[in-house]
């Protein structure tokens, strides 16, 4: 099995080291940023300042300074995945708490809105068919790993980030939908 690799942009924030890695600051995402040094073959011609796109490979050892990676020369759209363990949900397009894993060892707590949908509130006239939605939610994704997919630092009017909800392969924010227990909603 071939390792994963992971796709960050950052940009180069220092000279080639003697062994050729390169030092990269990355946005992480949620307001984090990671300092890397990335062993990138020394063909590649790399400017001081500048932002890339790099597929990393992680090391075997995880304290190891030095990364293997690859600038990217496709285009890449800023639409982020990430795993993260949900640990409270409020209602059926809420996340309150969730740990998000950003990759190079580096966790965050973040709050979700489920990006596209729009579920019945707890409170009357709405509560029992709130209930039922945040009921179903809980029961998909609580306390399991899930994949979110999000624009990177996109937040809306709550301070919630948007995102996209994935739990083997499927999307919940669409499947909320067919149930019936939600609504298509652009916020």
């Amino acid at each position: 099995m071939s390792p994963k690799l992971y796709r960050y942009e950052g940009y180069i924030a220092g000279s080639r080291l003697p062994n050729g890695a390169v030092p990269v600051r990355f946005a992480l995402g949620f307001g984090v940023f990671a300092e890397k040094d990335l062993l990138v073959s020394k063909k590649t011609k790399l400017d001081l300042g500048e932002t890339y796109v790099f597929d990393t490979k992680h090391p075997k050892d995880p304290n190891s300074r030095f990364w293997q990676a690859t600038v990217v020369t496709e285009p890449w759209h800023r639409v982020c995945k990430y795993k993260c363990q949900v640990e409270r949900i409020y209602d059926g397009d809420t996340i309150t708490r969730s740990i998000v894993n950003l990759g190079f060892n580096t966790t965050v707590v973040a709050k979700f809105r489920l990006y596209g949908i729009n579920t019945p509130e707890l409170r009357r006239p709405t509560l029992i068919e709130g209930r039922v939605a945040r009921d179903r939610l809980k029961g998909l994704i609580l306390d399991k790993e899930i994949t979110i997919e999000t624009n990177q630092d996109k937040k809306g009017k709550y301070g919630r980030y948007l995102a996209t909800v994935y739990f083997d392969n499927v999307n919940v924010n669409r499947l909320l939908v067919d149930e019936g227990l939600a609504v298509e909603y652009m916020v």
